[in-house]
């Protein structure tokens, strides 16, 4: 027989798991409301819709990771931000090969051919090598003939970086080869590679580029081409990565990092910045820290090989999964009006009205995953009072609603509320508020003339007191 006490701990049992129902149906939500339903292998990723500005994934978004060759796109930032005709030739020197052979990670190093002593090379030419081919040698040449020499050009790489407010990024070179002082996050890199997007119309020009011909020199008879390392935009047989909506921007990849304090190797990777537009909608995906060899791969040696039959493209995989996710699912939805009546607030001595309406200031529109409506948006209201006197003038500013999506206030998501009419003061107060505004003017202006009298009729006491002691005393002088 059950009896009150079992009956007492079976409910609270029951409580408890309808809670952990609730919690986990909560947490579901909020990691599929923004996600893929598939496996993202990149470690740090940032995907913004640029058309609005949302912010639709991110994940570890803050971390630093080795950026590899995706820093080639602060090298073309800064030249583009300091050369006003490309078609200025550059100077080919030795220099180009400054350090390509001093250190494992430099070494096999991707280059464009350029040969030494080239007259026919323009900045244009270089930032295509730069951009499409990923060629270190060209990074080299156009820190030169910018900044004079390479360590100063990465100072006005660093000096631009902090400029955007990337600052959680230091560059150490302008290729992305491999060195411990070189690394960035998601979001500095999303910062940077946006700037040069809606700056620089030849940045995109350039960086979405399949295929380009650069001029024959010394080492080759030839004017000679040279193709984009960017999967995504390369249409080519037993390509299975392109995507037709897809535009620029950069790949970076190094098979292993080699540790020149230690001696030792660890994991590659592979980063990838790129755009795609579809149906109206355009967003910049950049991942960084993809593992560059398949996961299920053998153990590598110290030193590992050079083998490349185990390199994944998980990178690539990201990109598609999330640009198929975004395009597919995320829709621009109406979540607030204007005219819509949000809240309303008390008015003291209102003329025809005890409250007045609140509205937002503006309307308020964002991407929401399709299997969400704005009904899944939370209005979190705060008024300024509970209570204001009339007058109240329409558009006068009284609280503010903040929109909230799984307990995260959205891009741009507070919003002013407004009185949405106005509310003159009733005669009755407005005729009292007059009148002891009177009473008050005149019961100031009779007691400052009392004090005024005052001060006077002090002060003439002193002066008649005064003059007394001063006739007595001349009394006595007399006697």
């Amino acid at each position: 027989m059950i009896n009150a006490k079992s009956l007492k701990n079976a409910k609270k049992l029951i409580i408890f798991c309808a809670v952990l129902l609730i919690m986990a149906q909560n947490i579901t939500l909020k990691s599929s409301a923004f996600a893929p339903d598939a496996e993202i292998y990149s470690h740090g990723v940032f995907m913004v819709n640029l058309d609005t500005d949302l912010t639709v994934f991110k994940k570890n978004e803050f971390e630093t990771v080795y950026p590899a060759s995706t820093t080639k796109i602060m090298t073309a930032l800064v030249v583009l931000d300091n050369v006003s005709d490309l078609n200025t030739p550059v100077v080919v020197t030795n220099a180009m090969n400054t350090g390509f052979g001093e250190n494992p990670n430099f070494t096999g190093a991707g280059v464009a051919d350029f040969a030494v002593g080239q007259e026919n090379l323009t900045y244009a030419d270089c930032l295509y090598a730069l951009m499409v081919h990923s060629a270190c040698d060209a990074a080299n040449i156009l820190a030169y003939s910018v900044g004079g020499d390479i360590p100063t050009f990465v100072e006005m790489m660093n000096q631009k970086a902090a400029e955007l407010g990337a600052v959680k990024t230091n560059f150490a070179n302008p290729h992305g080869l491999h060195q411990k002082n070189n690394y960035s996050c998601a979001y500095d890199m999303f910062l940077i590679t946006r700037h040069a997007y809606e700056k620089y119309p030849q940045f995109m020009e350039i960086a979405n580029t399949t295929t380009y011909e650069l001029p024959e020199n010394s080492r080759n008879a030839y004017p000679y081409s040279i193709h984009n390392t960017n999967r995504l935009i390369r249409n080519f047989e037993g390509n299975s990565h392109f995507y037709e909506f897809a535009r620029g921007v950069k790949t970076g990849s190094m098979n292993w990092f080699y540790d020149v304090d230690t001696g030792e190797y660890s994991e590659g990777n592979f980063c990838l910045v790129s755009t795609a537009s579809r149906g109206g909608y355009t967003y910049m995906l950049v991942t960084l820290g993809a593992p560059f060899h398949k996961i299920d791969s053998p153990s590598y040696s110290n030193p590992p090989t050079d083998n490349m039959s185990d390199r994944a493209l998980y990178a690539y995989d990201d990109h598609l999964s999330l640009y198929r996710w975004a395009f597919s699912t995320l829709e621009y939805q109406s979540v607030l009006s204007a005219d819509d009546v949000i809240s309303q607030v008390a008015v003291r001595n209102g003329q025809e009205a005890d409250r007045v309406q609140l509205k937002p200031a503006r309307d308020y529109n964002t991407l929401l995953p399709n299997n969400l409506d704005g009904t899944a948006i939370l209005r979190d209201i705060t008024l300024f009072d509970e209570e204001v006197e009339a007058p109240v003038a329409k558009g006068d500013v009284l609280g503010y609603v903040e929109l909230k999506l799984m307990g995260e206030t959205l891009i741009d998501g507070r919003i002013d509320l407004v009185a949405a009419t106005d509310v003159q003061k009733s005669t009755t107060a407005e005729v009292a508020q007059k009148i002891a505004g009177i009473f008050s003017e005149t019961w100031f202006k009779v007691g400052a003339g009392i004090i005024v009298v005052l001060i006077i009729f002090v002060t003439i006491l002193r002066i008649m007191k005064k003059s007394s002691n001063k006739n007595r005393n001349n009394r006595k002088i007399r006697r």
